[in-house]
């Protein structure tokens, strides 16, 4: 968890529907500046909501009426199921049919911290890019460019952070809170 699966995935959706083709996503072009703020209508992000802290059948139906249309600015519908293993059982089974019959314009990114957890006929379906811990001098350099850290407190924290920048971002504000 915080090595960067929901940054890329936006980043990829970018790259696909970027006004100028030429690019891996301008990131300064309305449909790169809509993905980033998550307000394009062409990008569909399921995430686990409520007390149970699933992905249910209502939201997986919602999205799939979504990209039963042709997409509506970009070139192509993007779904990012951010915490597939979260995915009720009903849920499972409607995006396994969608990824088994797919609408030709819409790319499927399904995030997840542990692909055991997912339904092993959903992986099956899906290309696996596994990403790795972040260094401990990659997190110090971000925490001192975004949280603005200081260096010798920004390698302590990414030293605990064991990979996970999202976890040195917290413990940032943590400290800072302490102080």
């Amino acid at each position: 968890d915080g090595v960067g699966k929901r940054l890329t995935a936006l980043e990829w959706a970018q790259a696909i529907n970027c006004d100028r083709a030429d690019t891996e996503g301008c990131g300064t072009c309305g449909q790169c500046h809509r993905i980033r703020r998550r307000v394009h209508p062409d990008l569909h992000v399921l995430e686990v909501q409520g007390a149970s802290q699933t992905i249910q059948i209502d939201d997986v139906r919602r999205m799939l009426g979504r990209i039963a249309l042709r997409p509506y600015m970009g070139r192509r519908s993007v779904v990012i199921v951010d915490g597939a293993e979260r995915l009720t059982e009903e849920a499972a089974n409607s995006v396994l049919k969608a990824l088994e019959e797919p609408p030709g314009d819409t790319l499927f990114l399904l995030l997840t911290v542990n692909p055991a957890d997912c339904l092993p006929t959903i992986v099956s379906r899906c290309q696996v890019i596994r990403f790795r811990r972040l260094s401990a001098e990659t997190i110090a350099a971000l925490l001192g460019q975004v949280d603005e850290v200081e260096p010798g407190v920004a390698q302590a924290l990414s030293r605990a952070a064991q990979g996970s920048l999202s976890r040195a971002s917290a413990l940032a504000h943590r400290w800072e809170d302490d102080q």
